[in-house]
């Protein structure tokens, strides 16, 4: 496809290609794909890029479970307005309400143009089948085939190869063009060759993600550094609720290390014990322990394991209670993969314990996916405000689908009515890079091993204002490190040290609101400030300054 500009030209010591487009999309997911689908359609000139492979990495490929709507076939009592009261329940109050709505409501209208895109459901007849999830007052889980989000994704990826879209895999974001608080496109520089395109762009879209991957234990896939939550700060935006990370409860950790396994549609025939071999979340969750959320089971988990009443550093998970075949009907994944190994599940001790899962917080949009900066929008888990301080379970994919497509529309509206601005030059964008973010004297991957441990150790699952002071300290140490030069010897450093300090960024980020945050809410606890206090009934923000400097208000 012919973009508008494609020109190649030389400054100094790299070589630069320029192109220009209606449409910029950033990230190659679920919320990426379809913001390019329905801005091609509507005969906007889109670009999307990867770091990896569009439609073929990220989270979305490996997500589980399925997709939440209302339709009500399992219960006809169940309709959008239950389930936007369940989204602000698990979000303890603290969602956009618009926003919530908006999931709520849509959620249907996506299965539906899910399945005609080729996507393919469980069905009963001409209903979906749906399952029952924690968190959710009726079965609306509508099932996926057992592979997940790659279901999703590929179908969709066989449309954009037909359609009128650029794809540019192994591209990485260095920065976003601002010219007068105006999104004018972005930088960005090869992860297999070092080559760097400047791309031009009426319109901005941010779908790249969470940030998963700056903790120890962690369910995304590598990468998941928070990068889109960095060029939003250093581009001059707030963010909102990064404290609240979703950890996930149930990470095998033997005889599998970290296999996640969505147990959920099991309920109350699984258990989770401790060491005494006692079951615990009744004391957590005493009304209904097989239906707690996730954020209230990894914090239970995380206090029997403080407790001392770990096993190998997790909790047993038991499923005595299950026949074999469900297991090959609800997780078939799970059964290969102890197949493959020669492991019978029954036999084996099965131990679990949480990871990061979800990054509830992020840029704040409005309900047409606009952000605070003129020419810019973002969909998917880049964004805050949706969920609150707790994702409803398998709500993930609904909201890619859901605010992918209303970016794509609302993107190719108001790129058609636009013309390209002054915008920054490349030689004036490669500068600052190379000052930025070439020259550091410590290893990319130390600086991210170390931010691995500290992130897990001081703002993990339970925390403390003590804690929390202590790894804002260890990070702002590291930060300081970016500050000791030595010269570049590859192009390929500048997209390692951009990584590592996006991923910095992020976890002081998450680290400063979450000091902020004087009480427990959600999937954010405080052991210092155990209960919920409500006048923190309000996001906490998180700003950068001009000297790059975080601070939470």
């Amino acid at each position: 496809m012919q973009c508008y500009l494609a020109d190649t030209q030389v400054y100094g010591w790299v070589m630069v290609q320029e192109k220009s487009c209606d449409v910029l999309i950033i990230g190659g997911g679920l919320a990426g794909i379809q913001a390019a689908l329905q801005a091609s359609r509507m005969n906007a000139n889109v670009i999307i890029t990867s770091e990896r492979r569009v439609g073929k990495s990220g989270n979305s490929v490996i997500a589980q479970g399925g997709y939440s709507a209302p339709f009500g076939h399992a219960d006809p009592r169940d309709n959008p307005e239950v389930f936007y009261e369940d989204i602000v329940k698990s979000g303890e109050y603290l969602n956009d309400k618009d926003l919530a709505n908006i999931l709520a409501k849509d959620s249907c209208r996506g299965v539906d143009e899910l399945r005609r895109a080729g996507v393919t459901f469980e069905m009963y007849g001409k209903k979906y089948a749906q399952k029952q999830y924690p968190g959710h007052s009726y079965p609306r889980n509508c099932c996926i085939s057992k592979e997940g989000g790659i279901n999703i994704t590929l179908p969709l990826l066989d449309q954009l190869k037909r359609g009128r879209v650029n794809v540019l895999n192994h591209f990485h974001a260095l920065r976003l063009f601002v010219v007068d608080h105006q999104c004018q496109g972005g930088l960005f520089i090869s992860t297999t060759s070092g080559e760097m395109i400047v791309i031009g762009s009426k319109a901005t879209i941010l779908a790249t993600g969470g940030g998963g991957s700056i903790f120890e234990r962690s369910t995304n896939v590598k990468g998941s550094t928070g990068d889109g939550f960095a060029l939003a700060l250093e581009a001059g935006m707030a963010l909102r609720d990064m404290e609240f990370i979703q950890f996930y409860p149930t990470i095998m950790m033997s005889p599998v290390d970290n296999l996640l396994i969505d147990f959920s549609p099991f309920g109350g025939d699984i258990t989770l014990l401790n060491r005494k071999g006692e079951p615990f979340l009744e004391k957590h969750c005493p009304k209904a322990p097989e239906s707690c959320t996730r954020d209230v089971k990894s914090q239970a988990i995380f206090r029997e394991i403080m407790e001392n009443r770990d096993v190998q550093g997790g909790v047993m998970l038991d499923i005595s209670n299950l026949h074999p075949r469900e297991l090959i009907e609800n997780v078939p994944s799970f059964v290969r993969v102890f197949k493959v190994r020669n492991l019978d599940p029954f036999k084996e001790t099965l131990i679990v314990a949480p990871a990061a899962h979800f990054f509830m917080g992020g840029v704040q949009i409005d309900e047409h996916c606009n952000t605070s900066m003129e020419g810019l929008f973002a969909c998917g888990e880049v964004t805050g405000g949706i969920h609150g301080a707790n994702r409803l379970a398998d709500s993930a994919l609904t909201e890619c689908q859901v605010f992918g497509r209303i970016a794509g529309e609302e993107t190719a509206k108001y790129s058609l009515t636009r013309t390209f601005g002054k915008c920054l030059s490349p030689i004036e964008a490669i500068l600052a890079e190379q000052a930025k973010d070439s020259l550091v004297a410590v290893s990319p991957s130390k600086i991210m091993a170390a931010i691995k441990g500290i992130m897990w150790r001081h703002v993990g699952i339970v925390r403390d204002g003590k804690g929390l002071e202590k790894g804002i300290q260890e990070l702002e140490k590291l930060r300081n490190e970016f500050g000791q030069r030595k010269e570049v010897s590859d192009r390929q450093d500048i997209y390692q040290v951009s990584k590592a300090r996006n991923a910095l960024t992020t976890a002081l980020a998450v680290a400063k609101a979450a000091l902020a945050r004087r009480e427990s809410r959600g999937s954010h606890y405080r052991k210092d400030f155990p209960t919920q206090d409500d006048r923190y009934l309000r996001p906490i923000g998180v700003e950068m300054d001009n000297c790059g400097n975080l601070s939470a208000f």
